[in-house]
């Protein structure tokens, strides 16, 4: 990145900023068209996010003065997951309504899949990249690269060998046959037509 972004560890996230990747995520995934409502959209984006701190040991902002350019959040298999404070919990819990619940549903599902995928594999990886994402405003600024760069290096720092991800038909999953990963195996969801789910790795 020829511009100096702000790099923020996890310990160093405050509320205002999870607001900010709320609002991130319901933009860059248009959650709010599920429902045609940009209340539904940030409510679907705070079950979507508290998924992923659950499974996380490391994250990582990247922003530009006051507004958020991008999101790294990845597993280390020898870290702790990450601590979550009370006020973090409660700015995510969200009541449980029909849609949540469906959604909920939604993501369990995909996990599944995901988790099948990587035991049919049989392969074992050190790390896993769980989301990496880029503000609209940012993409296409080669800012996906460099988070993908930043993720290898913090996986070598940290002893790790190898490294894995889960993407699908949704989004530019042909981003990760660019940098050099392999398509280890791909799985159809049952539940969602036309959908296919892909499991890459990579060494380092």
């Amino acid at each position: 990145m020829e511009k100096q972004y702000q790099l923020i560890k996890w310990s160093d996230v405050s509320s205002q900023d999870v607001d900010l990747v709320i609002s991130m995520i319901n933009d860059v995934w248009q959650l709010d068209r599920m429902d045609d409502s940009y209340q539904s959209g940030i409510l679907l984006s705070k079950v979507y996010f508290l998924s992923v701190l659950q499974d996380a040991s490391d994250l990582y902002l990247v922003k530009d003065e006051d507004h958020l350019v991008g999101l790294l959040v990845l597993s280390i298999h020898h870290h702790s997951k990450l601590i979550i404070s009370q006020e973090i919990k409660t700015l995510l819990t969200v009541d449980n309504n029909e849609q949540v619940i469906k959604f909920q549903t939604m993501i369990d599902n995909y996990h599944q899949n995901c988790l099948a995928m990587l035991k049919d594999s049989q392969q074992q990886f050190d790390g896993e990249i769980i989301l990496f994402a880029v503000a609209k405003k940012y993409q296409h600024l080669g800012i996906g690269t460099d988070l993908f760069n930043l993720a290898g290096r913090i996986f070598k720092e940290n002893g790790c060998r190898n490294f894995y991800l889960y993407t699908d038909t949704s989004c530019n999953y042909h981003f990760y046959d660019y940098l050099q990963m392999k398509k280890i195996a791909s799985r159809k969801d049952d539940q969602r037509k036309n959908f296919e789910l892909f499991l890459y790795g990579g060494k380092l």
